[in-house]
């Protein structure tokens, strides 16, 4: 699949309401769950953190990550959540460890979904690919289908 035809995907699905707001509900879902899992980590780790803190922590981390461009935002989401944290009033070390122990969760899981989900895609697309270029069948002889013709005086 080339640029243009991401393109084209990207500017038809962009175009479709419906589409947006589901989109929108799912990233919604998706950063929720995320501030869940980290509420989780602190908690076992007996350091809790109110979720106000780790919403604004979840938020400006994967901002950072963002925008300097690093591939899954690693390593300055995680320095941007631990100073977040540390200004927050949560030590150090408990920043340090539950930052470190939810990416890396984070970090597996989507391995694990998105491994599988890579190979099957990049299968589809091989297939998609032989079949666009395998030439079609010929039928075998005596099996062609007869010919319409034009009523006497018509044209065409």
């Amino acid at each position: 699949m080339g640029g243009r035809e991401i393109f084209t995907i990207l500017r038809s699905s962009f175009s479709d309401v419906r589409l947006q707001v589901r989109m929108a509900l799912t990233g919604l879902l998706v950063f929720f769950l995320n501030v869940a899992a980290q509420s989780l980590v602190f908690e076992s780790l007996g350091t809790p953190v109110s979720p106000v803190a780790i919403t604004l922590a979840i938020a400006l981390g994967l901002a950072a990550g963002l925008l300097t461009g690093t591939p899954g935002g690693v390593a300055t989401t995680e320095a941007a959540m631990v100073g977040l944290y540390v200004a927050m009033g949560v030590g150090s070390v408990e920043a340090t460890a539950g930052v470190l122990l939810y990416r890396g969760i984070h970090y597996v899981l989507v391995l694990a979904l998105g491994l599988p989900s890579l190979f099957f895609c990049r299968g589809e697309n091989k297939q998609m690919e032989r079949s666009r270029y395998e030439p079609a069948e010929e039928e075998p002889p005596g099996s062609e289908k007869p010919r319409l013709e034009s009523p006497p005086g018509s044209i065409g």
